[in-house]
């Protein structure tokens, strides 16, 4: 996978400044062996043109941020598949038709959502790990091609 320019518009900053952390800390390491030495630790690649998925450049970014100390951008990167699963969410409630309140009753149904009166869905989802975003994903998917079935064959 070749990084976009939006990815490394995001990812070459803050490598330069786990690099900066790095040395600021006593590293002993010339930039070149720590990067690598980064790349291959935590993804298992030792350039970013062998970097697999998006899955791989966020666990980078999370291991850089870590490295910084910067909660903010360590919170980001941890919620990285949840925000990729909310994001297909909304994708496929959009073509589906539904709105929140529809995606929490299927998730109430599959045992994912506990009635509260008091929390907005949208919030509730946002606490559950991808995993299960996913499968509320698919359950809203299949109703929405269930509905495609029944408008092509009426």
């Amino acid at each position: 996978m070749k990084l976009s320019g939006r990815e490394n518009a995001i990812y070459r900053p803050l490598a330069k400044r786990a690099w900066q952390a790095y040395q600021a800390a006593g590293g002993q390491f010339p930039y070149d062996p720590w990067y690598r030495g980064e790349l291959v630790a935590t993804v298992g690649v030792y350039t970013t043109k062998e970097i697999k998925d998006k899955e791989d450049l966020e666990a980078l970014c999370l291991r850089f941020s870590i490295i910084i100390g910067d909660d903010e951008q360590i919170d980001y990167w941890s919620r990285a598949p949840e925000r990729r699963a909310l994001w297909q969410l909304n994708r496929t409630m959009k073509n589906a038709g539904v709105n929140y309140a529809y995606v929490g009753a299927v998730a109430k149904k599959m045992g994912y959502f506990k009635p509260d009166g008091g929390v907005l869905i949208e919030q509730a989802l946002q606490e559950l790990p991808a995993e299960l975003i996913l499968k509320i994903n698919t359950a809203i998917y299949l109703y929405w091609k269930r509905q495609t079935r029944k408008a092509v064959t009426r």
